[in-house]
């Protein structure tokens, strides 16, 4: 299970992989785990940005 999260990641990505398939998008699940693997660092740290002190 993905942290934080009640789905297995492989159902979380075929979730994606098929709404994207709606929208006329071509992605399959390999393509979205390497996007998600190379960004999440990245959004994490732009979060970690904007959070407030908590005291």
């Amino acid at each position: 299970m993905v942290k934080g999260h009640y789905f297995d990641r492989t159902v979380i990505l075929r979730d994606l992989e098929m709404t994207m398939t709606e929208r006329a998008i071509s992605i399959g699940q390999a393509a979205v785990h390497r996007c998600t693997v190379h960004d999440a660092p990245l959004l994490l740290e732009q979060f970690d940005r904007g959070k407030r002190a908590v005291s």
